[in-house]
């Protein structure tokens, strides 16, 4: 088996959309968005005779006291029929890389043996390790079976608020970009109400830039106001909720409602087979998890993180100051 470094962006991201639920985050415009945050990356194709059979991208993440890890975001991708060979390979690559970058332990989402430990729940609580479960709607589905499928609130919701005026729409592009500030307002507003991190405006910009057209921003409006937008990025099969916010004002409306319908139906319109509202898990607030549960749908489990260890001592330090954290 050939490990090598990727060249040819389109053969990347064909073989990343073939598989179940396109993970964005080992596309090779995600890998972009990482250098540009100043991370150091790594595009490896595994090929036996020629043929493509496994890939994954690894982001470098630093950590304090000039130490770091490696972290295969929903990866690495290796096709079935070579997974116990390639698998055994790849990891003693993996061992090599980590040491030569003086990496404390190396994280993937896919767990390739004996030499992998279970990752910590402290883990889940971090921006940067994938939630282990996803909340997704099947848009396989007609619409009037994606209704029918609903919560009868969720449903009741998305009526009221086509019946008070408020209007759902799509931006991409250009148009995109001109709503790009007021989308950004109504994060700092949503930021400030539920306590949660957020980017500077020219993390939003650059995810924009990169992702061109497989990025858009659903929102919904009333009196010529957006009261709720998310952006949704596309990739494959698959569609993800990656942020949004609400505004306090006018919350009878129930715009978050018709935002995120007026997503999904995008979605199906794109040709996707999933909408992905993203983790469902014990860091959501219960409110949230019902909000995503009322559109229907299902779990879908990703098996969680599991880590190869390089550096014991180092490893208990970093996940004894998780725990801190937490």
């Amino acid at each position: 088996m050939l490990i090598a470094n990727a060249q040819d962006k389109n053969k990347w991201n064909e073989f990343i959309e073939k598989q179940p639920f396109s993970p964005f985050t080992q596309s090779w415009e995600w890998g972009e968005l990482q250098e540009i945050l100043g991370r150091k990356i790594w595009r490896l194709e595994l090929r036996e005779n020629d043929e493509l059979i496994g890939a994954a991208q690894i982001i470098k993440y630093p950590l304090p006291f000039g130490k770091n890890f490696l972290y295969i975001p929903r990866g690495p991708i290796i096709n079935k029929n070579y997974q116990q060979n390639a698998g055994e390979e790849f990891t003693k690559y993996l061992k090599n890389l980590a040491t030569a970058e003086k990496a404390i332990f190396t994280r993937m989402d896919f767990n390739l043996g004996k030499e992998l430990k279970t990752a910590p729940l402290e883990a889940y609580r971090s921006a940067i390790t994938q939630s282990k479960s996803e909340w997704m709607i099947d848009l396989s589905l007609s619409e009037s079976d994606m209704l029918s499928q609903m919560h009868e609130k969720t449903r009741y919701n998305i009526r009221l608020a086509q019946k008070k005026g408020v209007a759902a729409n799509i931006y991409f592009g250009n148009d995109l970009k001109k709503q790009l500030e007021n989308f950004f307002n109504l994060l700092k507003e949503t930021a400030i109400r539920d306590k949660f991190y957020l980017h500077p405006l020219a993390h939003y910009q650059k995810i924009i830039d990169i992702f061109g057209d497989r990025i858009e921003l659903a929102a919904a409006e009333y009196e010529g106001k957006i009261l709720a937008a998310g952006l949704v990025l596309f990739f494959g099969n698959t569609a993800t909720y990656l942020y949004g916010g609400s505004s306090s004002e006018n919350r009878n409306l129930m715009a978050p409602y018709a935002m995120h319908w007026q997503a999904i139906r995008r979605a199906k319109e794109r040709g996707c087979r999933w909408y992905s509202f993203g983790a469902v898990n014990d860091t959501d607030l219960a409110s949230v998890t019902r909000f995503k549960q009322g559109f229907g749908g299902k779990l879908i489990d990703f098996g969680g993180s599991f880590d190869m260890i390089v550096n014991p001592l180092w490893y208990f330090l970093y996940n004894a100051a998780r725990k801190v954290k937490k």
